[in-house]
């Protein structure tokens, strides 16, 4: 099963839109921005990874891209802003904005419980997936 990612980039996050190449599914991502592949900081490269189930360390198990250049523990979880991010991928079912008028608002993704569930029975009965992630812009990074 393959997924792409199409993103678009901005100074303080990583948007993108992830379809399926099997049916119409149709998901929101939220990524950290591009700061030149940097860990903890930076989203990862453009590019087509294999992927293969992750149990984190709180039993969840979801999946990990692998052989990202000069990156380790990429995964696609549960993640609503860049604040729950450390490089990964958060998916969520539609993207949002969080915050009051007393505070700083900040885009992310919506439903990204509901959302990784519904990855997660989707790709259910596969042993690795592949997501390839492009740009909207047609701009590598």
């Amino acid at each position: 099963m393959k997924f792409t990612i199409a993103r678009e980039y901005f100074p303080d996050r990583t948007e993108g839109v992830m379809t399926c190449s099997d049916n119409d599914t149709v998901f929101r991502t939220i990524e950290l921005p591009w700061k030149n592949n940097a860990n903890d900081v930076s989203c990862i490269p453009e590019g087509t990874y294999k992927c293969a189930r992750y149990r984190r360390k709180n039993g969840q198990v979801c999946w990990q891209l692998l052989k990202v250049l000069k990156r380790t523990a990429i995964l696609v979880h549960v993640a609503n802003t860049v604040n729950d991010l450390l490089g990964c991928i958060g998916i969520g079912m539609k993207k949002t904005t969080f915050g009051t008028l007393l505070t700083k608002s900040i885009v992310g993704v919506a439903l990204s419980r509901l959302a990784f569930n519904k990855f997660m029975w989707m790709t259910r009965n596969e042993k690795s997936i592949t997501i390839e992630v492009t740009s909207v812009t047609g701009e590598h990074k």
